[in-house]
């Protein structure tokens, strides 16, 4: 890589076959940093499969974000105020109770862009379930973050308890001086009429600050790797039979695995979701991809003879039909042979990963892997929940 001017310096950046641009490659750590204006010449990134984003912190939680650059649109009472909104912060920043549409902002003295967002509950039991994000140049014209499968305005799963983070990708790095928060769901952790409350502590993670001719450069060609979606795998539609859809245990018989394909529902107790017994302390569904209808399948302690393998690429999740019942975080484990599981990212992360996965009971909620799987079966095993652990799902893949 050439320097910029003297007072540069490179990087090794490693690049995949058949790259053309160099904003697809990876990298070790930064490629071209300026000394001077500590700016990084090109951003290169790619898909981290464990909790560490790519980048650095911008500064919230250590105060290298000072508390004139954060703004809020209200504050609850003075022990909430934005200041606590830093990442493992005592307490929260929890807007007014009566603000319909609340938001937190942070203003960068120069262009950052943007790779992830860090999100965490507060300890009395309060959390974001759901937010969305907008980014502006100029504080005056804001952009929504897109949900890069719809074209919509991306909708983030939020937290599923007080303490743990939730981190979410940008598979396009925002490039801002303004960024924005908009909390729009929280745990509901007391009936109508008493309110749920919107608590929020937060980190983001970039790289910055860059100068005018460094964030030109990198304008409309920053990318990072993104996960494959690919395609349902036969759960909704039927391809894959209720004989190949089984689970840990049942709440009663009309909550049987096969009653919890995604988008399903015919009543409140009709096909409206798989739900497991309320004393299964291991709960989990499993889905099985058939070779052909004719495959032979046994139960019980059996195996599951499929005859073939499938190239994975997640899931997605739903709550239960027509009624506020809903999972809010899952692992995912996954087996060639049906004796031996393994648990997704474990092998390269050393620990099992928890999946944020819903916040109502009809929102589809996605879940990629950083990289297919290749697996017969697949373990879902919910963890936390709201209501009841109801779920409707479908397995993503790759049709071979």
């Amino acid at each position: 890589m050439s320097s910029l001017d003297n007072h540069s310096e490179s990087v090794t950046v490693i690049c995949p076959a058949n790259v053309t641009n160099i904003t697809n490659c990876w990298y070790e750590e930064m490629a071209a940093i300026n000394r001077r204006e500590a700016s990084v010449a090109v951003v290169c990134c790619t898909l981290n499969p464990c909790s560490t984003p790519r980048g650095s912190p911008v500064g919230l939680e250590s105060g290298k974000v000072p508390d004139s650059a954060i703004t809020v649109s209200s504050e609850l009472g003075p022990s909430h105020i934005k200041q606590r909104a830093r990442l493992n912060s005592p307490s929260a920043w929890i807007p007014a109770v009566d603000d319909e549409d609340p938001w937190l902002q942070i203003k960068f003295n120069s262009t950052f862009f943007i790779t992830a967002i860090i999100t965490q509950g507060w300890n009395i039991i309060c959390w974001v379930t759901s937010y969305t994000v907008s980014s502006s140049m100029d504080g005056v014209s804001w952009t929504n973050y897109q949900d890069i499968n719809t074209n919509t305005v991306k909708v983030y799963t939020g937290n599923y308890d007080q303490n743990s983070f939730v981190v979410h990708t940008m598979f396009t790095p925002v490039e801002c001086r303004f960024f924005r928060i908009y909390p729009k769901t929280a745990y509901e952790k007391y009936q109508p009429p008493l309110t749920s409350l919107l608590a929020l502590r937060l980190e983001l993670t970039g790289y910055g600050p860059l100068n005018d001719l460094v964030a030109a450069m990198n304008q409309e060609e920053v990318s990072c790797s993104r996960p494959i979606r690919g395609e349902g795998m036969g759960v909704e539609d039927g391809r894959i039979p209720d004989s190949s859809l089984t689970s840990s245990s049942r709440h009663s018989h009309g909550y049987t695995a096969s009653d919890g394909r995604l988008n399903g529902g015919v009543s409140v107790d009709e096909k409206a979701a798989w739900i497991a017994r309320n004393n299964d302390k291991d709960k989990w569904v499993k889905g099985a991809f058939p070779r052909h209808p004719n495959s032979k399948m046994v139960y019980d302690h059996y195996q599951i003879d499929l005859g073939k393998t499938s190239t994975v690429t997640g899931l997605i999740v739903q709550g239960r039909y027509n009624l506020t019942q809903w999972v809010t975080s899952v692992k995912v484990s996954y087996s060639l042979d049906d004796v031996t599981w393994t648990y997704a990212l474990e092998p390269q992360c050393g620990e099992q990963k928890v999946y944020a996965a819903n916040y109502n009971e009809y929102t589809p909620e996605t879940i990629l892997f950083p990289r297919p799987i290749t697996a017969r079966y697949v373990r879902i095993h919910p963890l936390t929940w709201h209501g009841h652990q109801a779920m409707r799902y479908e397995v993503l893949g790759i049709a071979g």
